[in-house]
């Protein structure tokens, strides 16, 4: 399948699906009241992470070849959508959250996913130790997770950031032959213009901690790949 294929696919269901996750949203109260540090004039349903989600790995199904760290970015990513579904819903105070998110990046490590050596200019190639590594992987995670979810405050930003990124990551995947990335990278760029579609000034729609923080965390399981 082609990466433009890829593109389109994540594009049409997360255009489809969006409206359904505002219909969702009003459904379950997962509503951003105006007042605080929010700025927009009327209440916006907040769970169009889930068809950002959808969109993402409906056309990802589709790939052929599915390796273990395609199936480690689905286990975790799944993870760490329910664990922003939940905050959406309920709340989740930010030292539990922060918690949940360091389980979400571990199980990254469970795949295969590792960063055994390190090239720096002047210096080369320095091997680094395994306690290190999962040190770096995880931190590596956490931090564009919350990269990502601290972006989310104005209209199409995060999204708009994410789209751009993916596709930088998806032409730099392709560069260097990693095939399986470029179309992971391509479908989430897909799936955040299909987003923004509905997240343009004014909103309709927010992306919530569920949309913020699982497009961090495949950005950030992705680039380690």
């Amino acid at each position: 399948m082609s990466y433009w294929l890829t593109f389109i696919i994540a594009v049409a269901i997360a255009v489809t699906l969006t409206p359904v996750s505002v219909i969702l949203a009003k459904k379950w109260g997962a509503i951003d009241y105006p007042g605080g540090r929010h700025i927009h004039s009327k209440p916006i349903p907040r769970l169009g992470g889930l068809a950002i989600y959808a969109g993402f790995w409906i056309a990802v199904a589709m790939m052929r070849g599915w390796d273990m760290y395609i199936w480690g970015l689905f286990i975790g990513s799944t993870f760490m959508l329910l664990v922003g579904l939940r905050d959406d819903m309920h709340g989740i105070r930010p030292l539990p959250k922060l918690v949940w998110q360091l389980i979400a990046a571990s199980v990254l490590l469970f795949f295969g996913f590792q960063v055994n050596t390190l090239d720096l200019p002047l210096i080369g190639t320095l091997k680094i130790p395994r306690v290190v590594e999962i040190l770096f992987i995880v931190f590596w995670v956490v931090s564009l997770v919350n990269t990502v979810n601290i972006s989310d405050g104005l209209d199409g930003l995060a999204a708009g950031i994410c789209f751009g990124a993916a596709l930088l990551l998806s032409w730099s995947a392709h560069r260097i032959g990693q095939e399986n990335a470029a179309h992971l990278t391509m479908a989430l760029a897909g799936a955040a213009l299909g987003f923004l579609f509905f997240n343009f000034h004014p909103a309709k729609v927010f992306m919530g901690d569920c949309g913020s923080m699982f497009m961090g965390y495949i950005i950030g399981g992705v680039s380690i790949m």
